[in-house]
Formats: C-alpha cells, structure tokens, sequence
C-alpha cells in the first residue's frame, strides 16, 4: 500500500472493523502463524504490512518475504499464549461461525482490557518492528476510542505485571537491541579487522565473545567510560596469563589427583618443536574421568628444553619428574597410570618403566610419512612422485602469481612432515582444476600440467583419505577412543587389500 501507517491507525482501523484479522494460508505447519494474524482490509483481504499477536494483540511490521524469526522469540517470552490456545480451542469447539469477526468478538471477551476513562494519563501504544525498533503513539485522555492496552511479555521466569503496579509506577518493557545499534556494531567489527588486520572469523570465537560480555557489564555498570580506561595492555595481558594458567590448574588439579587415585586417569606425552625458533617441548596431558563420568583433558605442564640440552631420555624423564613434582604429583601416584607417547626411541625408553602404551594415530602418520618419503616413491613408484611434484609445482605457482582469487576456493600447499596436507592440496586442486587448467592456458603456462596424470591423482586420494578419517576419528578429545583402534585397524586392512577395479600404480 501506498499509505504510510503506523500502529495506532491500523489499531482503529481493526477496532472499527475496517481491518481484519486473517489466517495465514498454506502456513498451518508453522508455529509462529498459530498465534498471529495478517492485518487485512475487509473488502479486498490485502494484507496492509501489519501482523498482530492474538494472545496480547502487539503490532509487528511483516512484509511478504520477512523471516518470522522474530515472531518465534515474540512468542517464546509472551506470557499469555496460553490464554492464546485456550481461544483457538474454543473457536475449534464452538458452533461459530470461523469468521473474522467472530475472532475480533472472542478476543475482545478474552483479553480486551476496560477502556480508558477521561481524566487518566496518556497511555503509550508501543509498534514492534521485525529490527527491533520502536515507535509510539499516544491515545489522549477521554477520546473514548478505547483502544487496547498492550502489555510486554515478562522475561523468563517472571510473572506477567499489569500496566501500572500498585504502587502507581509503570513498568518497563523488556529493552531489545535496535537495528541501527547492530549495524553500528557491524561496521565496528569490520574497521577493527581491516585496522588490525584480523580474520573476520575473530568475531566468532567464545574467547571475543566473552570479552564483549565483559564491556557491556562494564557499561551497563559504570556507564559510558572510554574503553582504553578499561582494556588492559598487551604486556599486562602476557604477566596475567601465568596467574590465570595457575588458577586453572588449582580449580582442577584436585579432580586429577581423585582421578589419579580411582585410577581413572591416563597421561599422554608429547615433544614438539616451535616451527620459527625450533625450541623443543615436553608437554604432558591429563585425559581423566570425573564422577559423573565425563571425559576431560587438561594439560598439567609444557616445560621447554634448553638449547644446550640433548633431548635423551634421561633429560625427558627427568624434565618431566620435576614438573610433576612442582603440582605436587609424585612417582607414586603416577606408578599404575597409562602413559601415551610417539614412537620415538627417546620417548620409548624414557617410558619404559611405566605402564606405556603406543598413540596409534602417531604409528598411522609414521607409516605414512615413510610411504610418501620422496626417495621411496621415485624407486617403487616414480609416475606417482611424478604427480605429486606437478601439484606441488601447479599450486606455488598460483600462489606466488597472485591467482587465487581467480579460484572458486583456495588450493592448498602441502607441508613436507605433514602427510596429511597431501590429501588436502590433491582434493583442493582437483576440485578447481578445470578453472587452474583455465587459467594456465590464459597465462601460457599449461607446459606446467606435464606429467600430471589425474587417474592417478584420484587413487591417491582414495587410499589416504581413508587413513585420513580414521586418524581423525582416533585424536577425538572428548569421547573416549580406545575401543575403535581394532575396529578401524582392521577397516584400514580391508582397505589397502587388492581390488579388480585397482590401478596399476595401487596395485
């Protein structure tokens, strides 16, 4: 309609009769639709942009197309859609007529309140919008309009309160965030990742999610104060998060030490090195069942090596005793615990007299990373080295070239102790080849793709995604896994057993 209306004129227009209220057609499996009614003229049933609530008769600004999202969480915190089935329940039990004018008769016994008498305030008539926004109209006192009050739904866990309490104070509705505020918010969020030069996925993380939490506390609190009087600096930050590590490992370090006595609890090791200044590290990780028997993991310690020490198994044995020792976890309590580590002669030997077991994911990766050692290939199977090195080469130049942005999606290098990355960069350049043949063709490069032979590519694929799989299936966190090590054992032997439909290179 070409009329610009607002909540109070369409509310006349249905007290006069000049509106209806109808059913939404083809809507009966919607929940939302239950419990409102399209805004229509009388005459012509075209909706005029209104929706109404038939349990406390609010006014939503709907247009075809509009998600009903918000009329979902209009009904979740509205406190008389109760009152609201007991209506349908009686249009369905009745001998009326299911008119739209019977309707407007029932809701008006139901939940029409008394009209206004002269001489009282003016009583606010608030419009819900579907952003969130408000505008309000008011009815001037003694107009004999009588039109409807509406009330707020109450939050949760609160009763419904009247309009003006006993007191003579008038509530206040619950307060919802307006759209202008979200897009503010918005563009906030986009100059703070251009300006930082941040992932826009940063805005998704719990950890940011309760750092915003922690600024409108403060804000509903204090009021509006100057954030940098708030945030701490970034050398604070690096002080704090010991402090913070310590007080985390004192909240749970009495569940490990119960678990540790129920022999509920197994301890895995691990040395790594950081990839930039190659410092090698022993962590060690408590995975232990509590007494409602959930699975958690918490690590009790990451203790560095010293340039000048030799990463031998005494050192290891020794580095991780006194780590212990200092959460007061003694060679004793750990005597009867299962020990998870590598394959590694040093962390074989240093475990050697506890209860150790092999971490079967480390033993896939081994295997792995020796059948796809570039000296094996080129002496059992060089047409296969040959394709791995054409992919490799295909996708630096991509990315050296700056043409990723010519690709539906990114192609990915492969790392060289990472077996895995391998079945990553084949699977995503295969998925974008037609568009990198394309373009390496435009570019006069196409004497790149000599050697590359995409059926064997495709096998390749086919035998590590499997191990793939099953690996990532065994590092799960937080449901237990030792009872699928068999099981995907012997998943894994079917799966390199020789098929008919094999080819050569497989076989």
């Amino acid at each position: 309609m070409s009329e610009n209306l607002d909540s109070a004129t369409v509310r006349l227009r249905v007290r006069s009769g000049e509106y209806v209220l109808c059913a939404k057609e083809g809507a009966r499996n919607c929940e939302a639709w239950t419990s409102f009614r399209n805004v229509c003229m009388k005459n012509t049933k075209d909706c005029v942009g209104f929706v109404q609530c038939i349990a406390c008769e609010t006014l939503f600004r709907f247009k075809k197309g509009n998600s009903t999202s918000n009329l979902k969480r209009h009904l979740d915190n509205c406190r008389r859609v109760g009152e609201s089935q007991q209506l349908q329940h009686s249009l369905s039990s009745s001998d009326v007529s299911e008119s739209d004018n019977t309707l407007d008769e029932l809701r008006d016994r139901h939940f029409r309140q008394p009209e206004s008498s002269p001489g009282h305030a003016d009583r606010s008539q608030t419009e819900n919008t579907l952003d969130g926004s408000s505008s309000s109209s008011s009815q001037s006192p003694g107009t004999g309009t009588g039109a409807p009050r509406v009330y707020s739904p109450a939050p949760p866990g609160q009763e419904m309160a009247s309009p003006r309490s006993r007191g003579g104070t008038k509530t206040k509705p619950p307060r919802q965030v307006p759209q202008h505020v979200k897009d503010k918010m918005t563009d906030a969020c986009v100059k703070m990742c251009s300006v930082d030069l941040r992932p826009f996925s940063v805005v998704n993380g719990p950890g940011f999610k309760n750092v915003a939490q922690s600024l409108i506390e403060v804000g509903a609190k204090f009021g509006n104060v100057n954030a940098e009087e708030v945030l701490p600096h970034s050398s604070t930050i690096s002080r704090k998060t010991c402090v913070v590590a310590e007080k985390v490992r004192e909240k749970f370090l009495p569940e490990v030490k119960e678990a540790l006595e129920m022999k509920s609890c197994a301890v895995d090791a691990d040395m790594w090195s950081d990839k930039y200044t190659k410092t090698a590290y022993l962590t060690t990780t408590a995975q232990y069942v509590t007494e409602d028997f959930k699975l958690k993991s918490l690590v009790l310690f990451t203790v560095d090596f010293p340039a000048e020490q030799a990463k031998t198994d005494a050192n290891i044995r020794k580095f991780s005793t006194t780590a212990l020792e200092k959460l007061y976890i003694s060679e004793a309590d750990i005597e009867h615990v299962t020990h998870l580590t590598d394959g590694g002669a040093n962390m074989i030997s240093a475990y050697a007299s506890r209860n150790r077991l092999p971490c079967t994911a480390h033993n896939l990766a081994t295997v792995l990373r020796h059948l796809l050692d570039e000296k094996f290939l080129r002496l059992n199977a060089p047409s296969v080295m040959t394709s791995l090195e054409v992919a490799r080469n295909i996708v630096t130049y991509i990315k050296r070239s700056g043409l990723c942005k010519l690709l539906p999606h990114s192609v990915k290098t492969m790392i060289e102790v990472r077996w895995d990355t391998v079945v990553e960069m084949l699977t995503s350049l295969c998925d974008a080849f037609p568009h990198v043949m394309q373009i390496l063709i435009q570019k006069r490069e196409q004497h790149r793709l000599d050697g590359w032979d995409g059926e064997i590519v495709t096998d390749l694929i086919d035998l590590l995604l499997k191990f793939k799989l099953v690996t990532k299936e065994l590092q799960a966190k937080k449901v237990p896994t030792i009872q699928n090590v068999l099981v995907r054992y012997h998943d894994l032997l079917e799966h390199c057993k020789t098929k008919d439909e094999d080819s050569e290179v497989c076989i």
